[in-house]
């Protein structure tokens, strides 16, 4: 998967519930598509925090252009992100 963008999100929902974390807009192969298949990741502040210190990078937005291996749990949610 390549990044092709990188948001910060932080806010409150509309119930007050805090909502922050990183979203990334990723291309990918898919044999059911003509070109690339694109989707949007959501990745939580202290998993993109390891990843980016792991890459060797000074801010999260550094990471555009590069291909990302995230890591899923059972539950289908992103549990751990390494750069390439």
């Amino acid at each position: 998967m390549k990044i092709l963008g990188h948001k910060f999100v932080d806010f409150k929902d509309k119930d007050g519930n805090a909502v922050c974390g990183h979203s990334l807009f990723v291309s990918y192969h898919d044999d059911n598509v003509t070109g690339e298949a694109t989707d949007k990741l959501w990745v939580k502040p202290d998993l993109m925090d390891t990843a980016v210190r792991d890459a060797g990078l000074l801010t999260a937005g550094e990471c555009v252009g590069m291909e990302i291996d995230p890591t899923y749990n059972k539950y289908g949610k992103i549990c751990a992100v390494a750069f390439m």
